[in-house]
C-alpha cells in the first residue's frame, strides 16, 4: 500500500483545484547537458493549524532532483538564509568551495531574496552562474523546484 492511497483513505490528500488550467505556450527548453552542472533554489511555505507559516528555503540539483540543502522559519526568508543555503549546496557538492570543474549555473526565480544585490555578488564569488526564467510563471522556468513544492 503506497503513501499515497494511505493519505486518500484518511482523507487527508487536498482537493483538486477547480478552476481552469492556463494554457502556456513552451517557448524553449531548459536542460543540462552535463551532470552536476546546475542546481536550482526556490521558497515555499506550510500553514499549520495554529495559523503558523513555515517558509523554507531549498536547493536541490537539476540532474537527480536531490535536494541538497534546506532552512526553515516561521519568520520570513531573508536574503542571508539563502545565500547561507546557496554556499551550503556548493560546499554539499563540491567538498568547497575551490572545487568548481566547470561552469555551474544557479536557477532560481526573480523573487526578492534572489534578485537582492548581495546575492547576485554571491552568486558571482562562488563562481556560478546566475540563470534566471525567461518570464513568470512559464513552464520552462524553475520546474524542477516547482515540482518539488508541488510534491511536498
Amino acid at each position: 500500500m503506497t503513501i499515497d492511497s494511505i493519505m486518500r483513505q484518511s482523507g487527508l490528500l487536498l482537493e483538486r483545484h477547480p478552476g481552469k488550467r492556463r494554457h502556456r505556450i513552451h517557448e524553449g527548453r531548459i536542460i543540462t547537458l552535463h551532470r552536476n552542472t546546475r542546481r536550482c533554489s526556490d521558497i515555499f511555505e506550510i500553514p499549520s493549524w495554529s495559523d503558523e507559516v513555515v517558509r523554507v528555503a531549498f536547493s536541490m540539483g537539476c540532474c537527480d532532483g536531490e535536494a541538497i540543502d534546506y532552512i526553515g522559519t516561521t519568520a520570513g526568508v531573508s536574503g542571508q538564509m539563502n545565500r547561507d543555503v546557496m554556499v551550503d549546496s556548493v560546499e554539499r557538492c563540491f567538498g568547497s568551495l575551490d572545487c568548481l570543474r566547470r561552469p555551474n549555473q544557479w536557477l532560481s526565480d526573480n523573487g526578492s531574496t534572489d534578485t537582492v544585490h548581495e546575492t547576485v555578488v554571491m552568486v558571482h564569488v562562488l563562481s556560478l552562474m546566475p540563470c534566471k526564467p525567461p518570464r513568470v510563471l512559464g513552464p520552462e522556468s524553475n520546474g524542477m523546484a516547482e515540482a518539488f513544492v508541488k510534491r511536498f
